[in-house]
C-alpha cells in the first residue's frame, strides 16, 4: 500500500481520483515497462479500475472503408463449388451479372 491508501479497520478504503491523478498514473505505468498486474499491486489500484482507465482514455478508432473493385477474368474457365458438394464449372466467359445469378441458383441445390 501507499501514503494515498486509506486503511479502515482492517480494510482498504478504496479512494477516486481525478481525471489529472489517472492520466498520471497511467503516464506513469507507461515509463515504468511493468505489466498492468505489477504496477497495480505496487499502486494499490484495482486491475480492473486501471484498465478503465488505460483504455477509456485511448480515443476509439475510426473505421475507415475503401472502395474495392473486383474484375472478372476475361476469359478462362471458373469452378465453383458450394458447402453441399455441388460443383459449378463454367467454361464461357459472360456477363458478371449471368455469373452472379448462376450462382445464386444453383447455391439452393
Amino acid at each position: 500500500m501507499n501514503e494515498q491508501d486509506t486503511v479502515e479497520q482492517g480494510r482498504r478504503v478504496l479512494r477516486r481520483r481525478n481525471a489529472q491523478e489517472r492520466e498520471q498514473l497511467v503516464e506513469e505505468f507507461k515509463a515504468s515497462g511493468m505489466s498492468q498486474a505489477a504496477f497495480c499491486e505496487e499502486r494499490g489500484i484495482l486491475l480492473a479500475t486501471f484498465k478503465s482507465w488505460f483504455y477509456k482514455r485511448e480515443p476509439a478508432s475510426e473505421a475507415h472503408f475503401a472502395e474495392v473493385t473486383v474484375t472478372m477474368p476475361d476469359a478462362g474457365p471458373v469452378e465453383v463449388v458450394f458447402p453441399s458438394g455441388v460443383r459449378a464449372n463454367i467454361r464461357q466467359a459472360g456477363s458478371r451479372a449471368e455469373l452472379i445469378g448462376l450462382i445464386r441458383g444453383l447455391a439452393g441445390c
